[in-house]
């Protein structure tokens, strides 16, 4: 339920601050955009934010310090999009930037998921049908082969055995299993646990790489946004660390804009922090000294939004004959395992 509602609340949001920009854009005041859109707002809770955000800039309140009440909804991004576009008298061009910018995430995670879908049901009919063969096929087998008064090959001891312990407490492995991993989804929330977790997927052969290229991706494109709409690199670095969706990566740009603030240069900066590919850094320097880093960066996001494309293809493919493979030798390990007396019975008439 929480990912439905996640995946609800983003699209809730896009649809938001798109109708907000074309609102805007159209020339109607701010107060009177947000009291059409809360009273046509479907999702009760949204409307009461909404409505509340109006409130607070009627008020007096600054329009990002209204919508930075409610962080739930309004991330650190949008926040400082919004305060860039009150200070250039830009609110409808920025508004439009953030809901392009929203789109393509929420696009490229609908792919991911949709990539995804088919090895993780592989992989859970995989699990069924090996707890189906131990709790109701081996234990057949068993009776058979206790009936016929045969010694058992040691394998099919150990699957017998097997069997009787998956049968016996089956449903406790399966409380088991759901504790675990509602403390995996505690332990996710502590800060050193989660940088261990990120740390060891971006060791990963081929799916560190592709994680790599997807927070390469989010981090130029939300930084090339942030600075062609008038904030400071240092606030969009601020900002953009915490969009990239890796801790290890979000560590590395907190020592950049550490480094950059002392006075060092970005693309070596960039190099030093020692998570970034070596492309990325040679195009920074190539920005940098043209003086046209955001440009730079919205190019080095668009090439990378068509390489993770790629590597999400390259990833899949790897995962669905892996997990083919780990299905046939489980199954075909049990099945061995039952048929050996079998042919040991066969063989001895």
């Amino acid at each position: 339920m929480t990912f439905l509602n996640a995946k609800i609340k983003e699209s809730l949001i896009i649809l938001f601050v798109r109708e907000f920009s074309i609102m805007i854009e159209a020339g109607l005041p701010i107060i009177s955009s947000l009291e059409i859109l809360y009273e046509h707002q479907r999702d009760k809770k949204f409307a009461d934010t909404i409505k509340q955000v109006k409130e607070a800039i009627e008020k007096g309140e600054t329009i990002a310090d209204a919508f930075s009440e409610f962080p739930k909804y309004f991330d650190r991004f949008f926040i400082g999009m919004i305060a860039a576009g009150e200070a250039s008298g830009r609110l409808d061009t920025i508004l439009k930037s953030i809901a392009d910018y929203k789109e393509r995430n929420f696009k490229l995670k609908k792919k991911i998921k949709s990539a995804m879908t088919y090895p993780i049901i592989l992989f859970i009919v995989s699990i069924i049908v090996v707890a189906f063969i131990l709790i109701y096929v081996i234990p057949v087998f068993k009776n058979v082969f206790s009936s016929s008064g045969d010694s058992l090959p040691y394998i099919t001891e150990v699957v017998i055995r097997l069997s009787e312990f998956v049968k016996k407490y089956f449903y406790f492995m399966s409380l088991g299993f759901f504790i675990l991993y509602l403390l995996f989804l505690k332990l996710k929330k502590i800060e050193q646990i989660n940088f261990i977790i990120d740390k060891a997927i971006l060791k990963l052969p081929v799916i560190g790489d592709f994680f790599v290229k997807i927070a390469v991706a989010k981090f130029a494109h939300t930084t090339g946004i942030l600075l062609k709409s008038g904030v400071s690199i240092i606030d969009s670095f601020a900002i953009s660390a915490k969009t990239v969706g890796n801790k290890v990566i979000e560590k590395g740009l907190a020592e950049v804009r550490s480094d950059v603030i002392k006075g060092e240069g970005l693309a070596d900066s960039l190099e030093k922090a020692g998570v970034f590919p070596d492309m990325v850094c040679q195009m920074v320097l190539v920005g940098e000294n043209v003086g046209a880093i955001d440009i730079t960066l919205s190019k080095i996001a668009e090439f990378y939004n068509e390489q993770i494309e790629l590597s999400l293809e390259t990833v899949v493919s790897m995962i669905e004959p892996v997990m083919i493979l780990f299905l046939g030798v489980i199954i075909g390990f049990l099945l061995l395992a039952m048929y050996l007396p079998v042919f040991n019975i066969a063989g001895g008439i």
